[in-house]
């Protein structure tokens, strides 16, 4: 029990690295994306090439904070967006990348679930910002007592 207890801590810690490693790329290849839109823009559009860049300076603001929040204490329970919340950022986030992304989000527990289902819409827009770009998205996160579905359409570029 003992060896237990303290290999529990080592386990989350992993975990978290995991996730943060997972959430950076993500940030990583919005930035990337975002700034490839920008020079595209910049002669025809640049008012949204303009915000582009600024989302692009966001996105790599909260890659730092996502960092700094290592090592900082974490925030109460109270001060936590919800999973919804957290989804609806995300999907907000792709909008602002110019991608059409409808959403319905069921409510969510918090916990292993939660992270899992924002993992996987994250990795299904990030895949959809790199290889089919301004595709309409759909995201249906359907939450039950038997079973969880989590999907993310795109049509064909």
């Amino acid at each position: 029990a003992e060896s237990e207890r303290h290999r529990l801590p080592a386990v989350e810690r992993r975990r978290m690295e995991r996730e943060l490693h997972d959430v950076s790329a993500h940030h990583l290849t919005a930035v990337v994306v975002t700034a490839g839109a920008a020079l595209g823009l910049r002669d025809r559009r640049p008012e949204l090439a303009a915000e582009a860049l600024e989302f692009a300076v966001e996105t790599g603001r909260e890659v730092t904070r996502a960092l700094g929040a290592v090592r900082a204490p974490a925030p109460s329970r109270e001060d936590a967006p919800s999973p919804e919340e957290r989804l609806l950022d995300l999907v907000a986030g792709f909008r602002r990348l110019d991608q059409r992304v409808d959403c319905e989000i069921d409510p969510l527990p918090d916990g292993t679930l939660a992270d899992a289902a924002y993992g996987i819409v994250r990795e299904a827009l990030t895949n959809v910002a790199r290889h089919a770009p301004g595709a309409d998205t759909r995201v249906r996160v359907r939450y039950g007592d038997a079973r969880t579905d989590v999907r993310v359409t795109s049509a064909a570029p």
